[in-house]
This record gives structure tokens, sequence and C-alpha cells, in this order.
């Protein structure tokens, strides 16, 4: 597969909405779409873009994204479920909108991607409750990006239904996690693409740690220690790459 360029299905650009879409929603309580200063539209885009590709294989199922299009908001002039929240999942017939509050564009890029996660765990698991289910899921798509991305996104559990000792285990268990996740950029390389060159064949599911991504971890520090440093650290500076766009095999 060297050299042959894989094709991907691209998120859509924010605030193009399909018509449908926008005037469901509109129905529902949603005032209209906002325009932010430039450069933070760019910057909300390129946040978009890394989480899109990171968790691909969640979003784009057989060739179909279910989630449809990304857009900004106004909170404040909305009504029902859009009024007075940071973000929104809109979801119907299995497919979503995700809308950030307009406040976003001065938020840090680790609220932002917060927000996005957030809204990600809803549209994959197509339910509303914050439960245990729930955060346990959101705190694996944290995991695997921060590991991804050397980022410190941080669950802040917003609308959990369980109890404060419910949430403390959650908190342990995120932290075990945090220690273990494996940047997908580091399994890539395991994985055939198929005859085509399209969709990745066997590329692990984001969120899931097994026996065999760690033994792939184990192997690959062994490897890192027996080089010597100029090695080990090009070879680190490669498999962290921070990619904003398609991947390229």
């Amino acid at each position: 597969m060297t050299g042959q360029r894989r094709t991907w299905v691209f998120p859509p650009q924010i605030n193009q909405i399909p018509a449908e879409d926008l005037e469901r929603m509109e129905r529902g309580g949603l005032a209209g779409l906002c325009e932010l200063e430039q450069d933070q539209m760019k910057r909300i885009w390129r946040l978009i873009r890394r989480a899109w590709f990171t968790f691909y294989n969640l979003i784009v199922r057989d060739g179909q994204p279910i989630i449809t299009g990304f857009f900004i908001f106004n909170a404040d002039e909305s009504r029902g479920d859009f009024s007075q929240i940071g973000a929104i999942c809109s979801i119907w017939d299995g497919c979503s909108c995700i809308g950030l509050d307009y406040t976003a564009g001065n938020a840090s890029d680790d609220d932002v991607v917060l927000l996005l996660l957030h809204e990600l765990a809803h549209a994959v698991l197509l339910q509303d409750e914050h439960d245990e289910k729930y955060e346990k899921y959101l705190n694996s798509l944290i995991s695997v990006y921060n590991a991804e991305f050397e980022a410190d996104v941080i669950n802040d559990y917003d609308g959990f239904t369980g109890g404060e000792g419910e949430k403390m285990t959650l908190v342990q268990n995120q932290r075990r996690a945090d220690s273990r996740a494996i940047p997908t950029a580091w399994l890539e390389k395991v994985y055939r693409a198929d005859g085509k060159g399209t969709i990745p064949l066997k590329r692990k599911k984001a969120g899931v740690i097994d026996d065999s991504s760690q033994a792939a971890r184990r192997a690959m520090i062994q490897r890192m220690k027996q080089r010597d440093k100029e090695a080990a650290a090009a070879e680190r500076a490669k498999i962290k790459k921070d990619y904003n766009g398609a991947r390229r095999s």
C-alpha cells in the first residue's frame, strides 16, 4: 500500500447543515446559526477534524457518517433543547448534528474538544442520559484523544445521574485508563487496508484497549530502548505527529 492514497469521508464544514436538518432543528427551538471570527472558526474546524479522523471508524459506517453537520449557534437566543447550553447533539433516525454555542470561540482547545467528545458520545450511543455507561464511554474517547495529541482534556461529568461514590470510581478508572492509552497512530501500521485502498480493514475500535495493543506498546518501548537516542527521538516524532487532515499511507 506504500504510496497509495486512502479515500476518506471528510467532516462537513461548520454551518453547512442540510436544509431539512436545519429546518427540523429550528422547529425544535434553534434560533439560527452564528459566524465567529475567521481565526476562531479555523481553530474550531481544526479541532473538529482532529476528532473526526481520530474516531473515524465510529463516525463513518459503511462509508456514511452518522454526523451530518457541525454548527455554531446562540444558546441565549434559542429555546427548548437549544437554550442555555454549551453544546448539543441533535439526534434523529440514527444521525446527528452537533452544535457548539458561540462562546466556544473563546474557550480553550481542551474545553472545545470536551464539548465535541461529549456530544460524540451521545451520537454514537444514541442516548440522552448521562449514566455510568455514557460516562465510561466518554472517558474512553477522552483517553484516546489525550494520548493521540498529548492533550489534557478532562471530563467534567456535567449532568452525571449517579452519586458521588460512582463518580469517584469513574475518575479513578479514568486515571488508570489514561496511563494505558495507546495513540491510534502507533497502531496504524499493524493493520492492512482493504484491496481498494479505501477504509482500513481491521483498524482497532477507538477507545478499546486490549491485550494485543498492550503487547504492541511493550514491543515498541523495548525497540526504542535498544536504539540510540537519535533513532528513538526520530521514531517518537513520527508516531506522535499531529495530523490536521486526511491520513496517507
